[in-house]
This record gives C-alpha cells, structure tokens and sequence, in this order.
C-alpha cells in the first residue's frame, strides 16, 4: 500500500514543501486540511502520516484522545509536529523539530557555544517545541520574550513545569535592548503584521542583535525581520544566520524516513532540490 501523507494548517511555506513532498516521492494518497476539525480519525490509514502545524499542533493530544498514543517528548511539551501511521498500531503522536534542528546545525556545520542562553522570541504556543530543540542542543537557561509581557510570563510558567532541569526566563518586554551579549542561538517567531505596532516594534530591537553573541546562531523562523528590512543590520551583527528552510527541511526528511524507510539524508537532499524559497 502506498503511503499516506496528510497535512494539516500548514502555512504558505510548509504548504509547498507538501507540494514538493508528494512530487519527489510519487506519493498518490495526498491530501491538505485547514484544521484539525476537518479530518477524522477514521481517514487516517498506515502506512501514513500527518504534518501538524499552529494550532493543530497543540490540539492533536486532545483530537487523538484514546484512540492514539503520544511519544514521551510530545507527550513533555504537549506539544506534537507529526502523526504517525505504522501497521496496526494507533496513530502516534510525535514530535521531531527538536531532533531537526540539531541534525540540521550539525549537518550545515553550524558551531553554537552550549554554555550560552537561548532566546526566543514570541510567547506562541510554537515557543513550546522551540524550547525543546534549544535543550536538545545543550542550552540549560531558555530567555523568552514577547510584545506582551503577560503572554511571556504564562509560557514561561509552561515551559518551566516540562522542561526539567532547563532554566526558563521571562524577559520583559522593554529589557530586550538592554540584556548582555549572552545568547548562543536565537529564534523569532513574531510575525510581520501591517497592523501591529507592537510587532513592528520588538522587530526593529530584535534587529540591533545586542543579545546575541558574536559567534551565535539566528533563526528568523517566519523570515519577519527580513520583511521589515532588518537584514543588514543583522548581518552586520556578525552572527551566524541560518534560514529556518533548513529545518523544515530536515523535520520533513526524518518524518518521510520514518515512513517510507528512506535514509534521512537522501530524503533531505531530494527536497534541497525543491524550489521552495524562505527569506529568513
């Protein structure tokens, strides 16, 4: 039986790389939902798999209830990137980013210092298997900040009752240009909306780079800052920029590994040749 590949809420980006999934793998029994609550359970078929993205994310534990089961890191975050079909077993929850980005940074060769902090920017519900990967690559203090401060403090209480022995720091709004040169690898996940100020706001500090070290790593995840025209500024930073494509890349490779038996790195390279392009 051919494989099954589903996703679900996936934004323009992700979207053309299930168009460029189902292209390189001849995968027939392909389909696109908009969310959760237009697929049921009794479509999903192994050997197959489903894509997760925003919101749908966060539902798919309660969507699945008991009629699936959860990996443990999912089940830690709450947070799952994937189902997975295999046999007669019920339908997995899974979540792969954390194994993505460091594959990924280690496969481009990309240095970090473990003994730096990570930052993220946005408290979204992504924010939760962002903080995972930033533990995943050693980082034991996890900074988050957000145009609204609430929305940091509500995450940060979160994350800091699932990521044990991870230090998780609400930073505030207003600190953000002020903090010291100490973080390794930074994330944003603000998006660049016309119609908020506050966004266009911690966009322009987030592009003076101060936090960030010499030698780090930034991930502009929804390729905002480049939106807004910050590039420069962030390249004259000197710090490493790396083009969240990657990532999504290699979440991919190692998911369509699982299902089709693929070794990762072949499937990453067949979808290097997509042209699926992201600015950040």
């Amino acid at each position: 039986m051919k494989p099954q590949l589903i996703s679900v809420s996936p934004d323009s980006l992700d979207l053309g790389l299930h168009e460029s999934i189902v292209k390189a793998f001849s995968l027939e029994n392909a389909m696109v939902k908009e969310s959760l609550k237009d697929l049921d359970i009794s479509e999903l078929k192994a050997p197959g798999a489903v894509r997760l993205f925003q919101e749908s994310g966060k539902e798919a534990l309660l969507w699945l209830g008991g009629k699936g089961r959860a990996s443990s890191e999912a089940a830690v975050i709450g947070y799952a990137d994937a189902l997975l079909m295999e046999g007669s077993e019920p339908p997995r929850a899974i979540s792969i980013l954390p194994q993505a980005m460091q594959t990924c940074l280690a496969t481009e060769k990309i240095r970090y210092e473990v003994d730096g902090a990570g930052l993220i920017v946005g408290a979204i519900e992504f924010a939760k298997p962002i903080a995972a990967s930033l533990a995943r690559l050693g980082l034991k203090r996890i900074m988050i900040v957000d145009p609204d401060d609430q929305a940091t403090e509500k995450m940060v209480a979160a994350l800091s009752r699932r990521l044990v022995g991870i230090q998780i720091e609400a930073l505030s709004r207003s600190r953000l240009t002020q903090i010291p040169t100490e973080a390794s690898v930074a994330v944003n996940l603000v998006e660049a909306f016309d119609d908020s100020i506050l966004e266009e706001s911690i966009l322009e500090d987030v592009s003076y780079m101060n936090f960030l070290r010499p030698d780090g790593v930034w991930i502009d995840w929804t390729g905002a800052t480049v939106d807004r025209g910050f590039s420069d500024e962030i390249a004259n930073a000197g710090v490493t920029v790396v083009n969240s494509l990657l990532i999504r890349r290699k979440r991919d490779a190692l998911l369509i590994s699982k299902l089709t038996g693929r070794k990762a790195e072949e499937v990453y390279l067949s979808l290097a040749d997509s042209p699926v392009s992201h600015p950040g």
